[in-house]
């Protein structure tokens, strides 16, 4: 069965008889500026115990609920959906004095099987409530919320939650979409396992600003991934991955796996907790993050692309850059870093644990500034000035420190050491590592010092020959 209202005004009680109110397998359709529907402060489930029902608001039309929506209730409730799309199109339930006004997409009362039920919120679409599961209770799983398109938003005055205790959830928003809320939770309770967000494409972005902040993994496992000019903003009180022993919690810049551009983290601190965290740079492109990383989880750079770190950052975790460029402008307080074969570290900060260089492993050049190393120890598989990045002999002239510090060097594996060992780097210049030290000394090579010395003979012979005549 289907319903449609073009331009009315529909009320609950005209088309629903059971309590909670119920679409079971039919589809209903509100079109056009004028058309609205309120449901008045009953529950109303879009697929209470059955598949395939929907709802679509679209062209400017409006629905106003004070009770629960929830899409996908009861046992066998799957593939439900409800759409709210166009400039001026409109699903509130934040109206009245009513302060549990809750959305649930897929919300597996009492434990049942909720699965694949899905919002999307396009083109200008705007949904908004004060409280919003995706993948409430146990058995809700693999269901869906979509926010995509400029000005396409979902507005939440307290918190959204994806894995509530369900599993497998995600929330995308994509295209200049926006999702707003008090507080952001990714797998909140134990058992609530592989919750997702997505937050990708220009001027799309998933914020919030209270002291709670965005948790990657409560007690549950949670991925965050900001790609592709995306922004994650937790202004108050940041960013927390893995907040409780037992979660596991992983942010991800550029989708991992993908090596896209990377999204922007706009959060004063992102704080690892006692669980299993980590955050994964994925991006083929350059950023920076600027918050300060702390707690007992790891870093990995993995894309191609160049990390800068700028903040004063103390986690404890391993700092493993296995591809692109990690530049440390700021501080890596306690965390050993490892740079594997094809992957390059620089920058002019601090590293307060030891640093290992893989064979095949670089280093980025710097005119300015040295990297600080105070850890145990610096430590080469197979290195020499060929693994430099960045030495331009156009412009490189002197003695350049590389590594300064109080870390014990480990020389073994280090070639060009010495002079006698200096090896060509073009522009007729060469260079080679000071002995005892990772200082590079770049100068002419000595067939240059002999044509310059023939060339001043030749200049002092001619300027004789002409005093003479």
């Amino acid at each position: 069965s289907s319903v449609t209202v073009n331009g009315g005004t529909l009320a609950a009680s005209g088309v629903f008889t059971e309590f909670p109110l119920a679409l079971n397998a039919g589809n209903m359709t509100l079109t056009g500026a004028g058309s609205s529907w309120n449901t008045g402060t009953n529950t109303l489930s879009v697929g209470n115990s059955s598949q395939g029902a929907s709802v679509v608001v679209e062209g400017g039309a409006s629905v106003v609920s004070e009770g629960l929506l929830a899409l996908g209730m009861n046992a066998g409730a799957s593939n439900n959906s409800v759409l709210v799309t166009g400039s001026g199109s409109s699903w509130s339930t934040a109206v009245g004095n009513n302060s549990s006004w809750t959305v649930a997409v897929g919300d597996g009362l009492n434990g049942v099987n909720s699965s694949s039920n899905s919002l999307v919120v396009s083109n200008g679409g705007q949904v908004s409530a004060t409280y919003f599961y995706i993948g409430n209770l146990v058995g809700s799983s693999n269901n869906s919320v979509l926010v995509t398109g400029s000005d396409s938003r979902l507005s939440n005055t307290d918190y959204v939650v994806i894995g509530n205790s369900g599993s497998g959830n995600s929330l995308v928003i994509s295209d200049g979409g926006r999702v707003s809320s008090f507080s952001a939770w990714l797998g909140y309770n134990p058992g609530s396992s592989n919750n997702s967000v997505l937050v990708t494409g220009s001027g799309s972005s998933l914020s919030n600003n209270s002291s709670y902040g965005t948790a990657i993994g409560n007690r549950g496992e949670g991925t965050l991934t900001v790609a592709n000019g995306g922004v994650a903003a937790s202004t108050g009180g940041g960013i927390w991955v893995a907040l409780e022993s037992g979660s596991v919690g992983t942010l991800n810049i550029g989708g991992f796996g993908t090596n896209d551009a990377a999204g922007t983290i706009d959060a004063p601190k992102i704080t690892f907790g006692p669980g299993t965290g980590t955050i994964n740079f994925n991006q083929s492109n350059s950023t920076t993050v600027s918050a300060a990383i702390s707690g007992n989880g790891s870093v990995n750079q993995l894309g191609s692309g160049t990390t800068t770190l700028t903040g004063n950052n103390s986690y404890s975790g391993a700092t493993t850059v296995a591809s692109g460029t990690l530049l440390v402008d700021g501080q890596i307080g306690l965390s050993d870093v490892s740079v594997l074969s094809g992957a390059a570290i620089g920058g002019s900060g601090t590293l307060g644990g030891s640093l290992s260089l893989a064979a095949g492993a670089e280093f980025v050049f710097s005119l300015n500034g040295a990297l600080t190393v105070n850890g145990a120890s610096v430590t080469f598989g197979d290195f020499g000035i060929d693994d430099l990045v960045g030495l331009d002999s156009n412009v490189a002239n002197g003695a350049y420190t590389l590594i300064t510090g109080n870390a014990a060097i480990n020389f073994s594996n280090v070639a060009n050491l010495g002079a006698q060992n200096a090896v060509g780097i073009s522009g007729g210049k060469q260079a080679y590592f000071s002995e005892g030290s990772l200082v590079v000394n770049v100068i002419p090579e000595p067939s240059t010092y002999a044509l310059l010395g023939l060339g001043a003979i030749g200049i002092f012979a001619t300027l004789r020959r002409r005093r003479f005549l």
